[in-house]
């Protein structure tokens, strides 16, 4: 029989989908759900007695563990009579026992999607990330106010913040941008004072032709500033809100499409749209977590430079950065010149180290050579792998 345990917002235990009687009152569930949390190790009977009652004696500490574990393991007796392991030292749960724990399966899949973010394949697992984040019912054990609880809310909770900002920008890259839309309200709806998270809404908004609801978001970001922090919004709030009422249209929701050219009525990209489209594909790509490099070919005079700007547009209102750099003649000497002074704006200071730390570490003599001075360092190994996509 399975043991399913619910530790995102309220606590719940089910076996086999049915619910778990006896588990109503607060003690028993807390240590079930501490146990749950912490079934690698379990934990001794001196430490529970004192975590849960430190306000008595000792004595009277151990006796209400003895009588709530009782009550807990007689919950337990007909659907999993050995899944509470107790001696007199310590308690913990069955490590072969079958159980489901939502904060497990949770970070679990986390971990699974950081390794995919590292082997660049995170962006075709965007309906995975999506049923991780599903899990995140709530805050962890949310009607539970004891102090050992609050260390691991904020870490489960900040996971689930950084995995919902990932699964928007899968999403964007796939050009899903409704179901970007939904992730961003979520969001919104979880960080209501970060100007960030309004800032995606507001992009997203207009992406899919809902110019109205982006300035009206801007609205009300602008009224939780000022009524919760006393501040106004910032100038790339500001900034976002002018660009969408500059470029405003009347359009429906029926009339967008995500492949829809930006600039289908532009002299200067006709018969671009899908060397445009390759390109974007690139950009969509890196933003998922998969990089590499497009290389455009082209006589003068022939629009390379006015489809890159287009590009580059289109790329800042996924959210992308978007660094220049030219290349001349005269420097054909200096290896990967370009690329060094486009990164030269970029890479200071903790932005620089924030990089690295991201990369594994047979990768660093490479991407060292690519660090403005004097922050180059020298290395013995010389091989350059590089890889281009046309």
């Amino acid at each position: 029989m399975t043991i399913e345990l619910q530790l995102f917002g309220g606590f719940a235990a089910k076996a086999d989908g049915q619910a778990i009687s006896g588990l109503r009152a607060a003690a028993p569930a807390r240590l079930f759900a501490y146990l749950a949390l912490n079934r690698e190790t379990g934990a001794r009977r001196a430490f529970l007695a004192g975590l849960f009652w430190p306000d008595g004696s000792d004595l009277r500490a151990r006796r209400r563990l003895s009588q709530t574990l009782w009550v807990l393991q007689t919950a337990l007796a007909e659907v999993a009579p050995s899944l509470i392991q107790a001696d007199r030292d310590t308690i913990g749960l069955d490590p072969d026992a079958e159980v489901w724990i939502d904060t497990a399966e949770f970070e679990r899949q986390i971990d699974q999607f950081d390794v995919r973010r590292r082997e660049g394949t995170a962006h075709l697992h965007a309906d995975s990330l999506a049923y991780t984040i599903d899990l995140y019912r709530g805050d962890l054990l949310s009607d539970h106010y004891d102090d050992w609880v609050e260390p691991a809310r904020l870490r489960l909770r900040e996971k689930y913040l950084v995995g919902l900002e990932n699964l928007v920008q899968l999403q964007k890259s796939s050009r899903d941008y409704r179901c970007a839309l939904v992730s961003a309200r979520r969001m919104v709806a979880e960080t209501p004072l970060s100007e960030r998270s309004h800032l995606e809404l507001m992009r997203l908004y207009w992406l899919v032709g809902r110019a109205d609801e982006a300035i009206a978001q801007h609205q009300v970001c602008k009224r939780m500033l000022r009524e919760d922090l006393g501040v106004e919004p910032s100038q790339d709030l500001n900034a976002l809100k002018d660009r969408i009422l500059q470029q405003r249209v009347p359009v429906t929701d029926a009339a967008v499409s995500p492949t829809t050219p930006a600039g289908a009525d532009d002299p200067g990209l006709v018969g671009r749209f899908e060397a445009r489209g390759r390109l974007l594909d690139v950009v969509d790509a890196a933003l998922g977590g998969a990089g590499g490099f497009a290389l455009i070919e082209g006589q003068t005079g022939m629009g390379k430079t006015r489809l890159l700007t287009d590009v580059a547009e289109a790329a800042r209102w996924r959210d992308a950065s978007v660094l220049w750099a030219r290349h001349g003649d005269q420097e054909e000497h200096e290896p990967y010149g370009a690329i060094l002074r486009a990164l030269s704006a970029e890479l200071n200071g903790l932005r620089r180290e924030q990089v690295l730390a991201r990369l594994d570490p047979e990768f660093l003599p490479l991407a060292t050579q690519l660090l403005p001075y004097p922050w180059r360092r020298c290395h013995t190994h010389r091989r350059w792998t590089m890889e281009f996509a046309r």
